[in-house]
């Protein structure tokens, strides 16, 4: 992450009229942490094989952590029993559950939309913008898992009474 993305979501969040010092003041506090969170360092976690692995996951990430952020693998260790749930599923499926990419990719298609135009007269402009483009972005869909045969016949074992036939 470079100080130019984050200047651009500070700018994003709080609106074009802040001032460049200000952009500067809150991009030396966020960068040192931005720089240490891009390794990723809770995906050991839930990319995980098993749940035993993960916990020594959590474990070496709370070795490394803990003195910064105490409050993140406590609230893991906390959560746990919730949290295991998710070590059931095959590796697939989890890797299905933990990406967020095209999640990610539609909302900020959506946030363009929504930048161009500041001020909706209503609140139903506004749901039926963000209609129009919903439609517009996934009628854009054609891409396809690779392993999304593997998937499909996972979840039909997990949810077979939630799968449309």
């Amino acid at each position: 992450m470079t100080t130019g993305d984050i200047e651009a979501h500070i700018r994003d969040i709080y609106g074009i009229g802040v001032s460049d010092t200000m952009v500067s003041r809150i991009t030396d506090k966020i960068l040192p942490v931005a720089r240490e969170w891009q390794q990723r360092p809770l995906e050991a976690i839930y990319a995980a094989v098993d749940e035993q692995a993960a916990l020594t996951a959590l474990d070496a990430f709370a070795e490394r952590w803990d003195k910064k952020y105490p409050k993140i693998s406590q609230s893991w260790r906390d959560n746990w029993p919730n949290l295991s749930t998710y070590f059931k599923y095959p590796q697939e499926l989890r890797r299905l559950i933990y990406t967020t990419n095209a999640i990610e990719g539609f909302n900020r298609q959506l946030r363009k939309v929504t930048k161009a135009k500041s001020v909706f007269p209503t609140d139903d402009s506004l749901f039926k913008m963000l209609y129009l483009a919903m439609m517009d972005i996934t009628r854009k869909w054609t891409g396809r898992r690779q392993d999304w045969s593997m998937i499909h016949a996972q979840l039909a074992v997990y949810f077979a009474d939630r799968m449309p036939e």
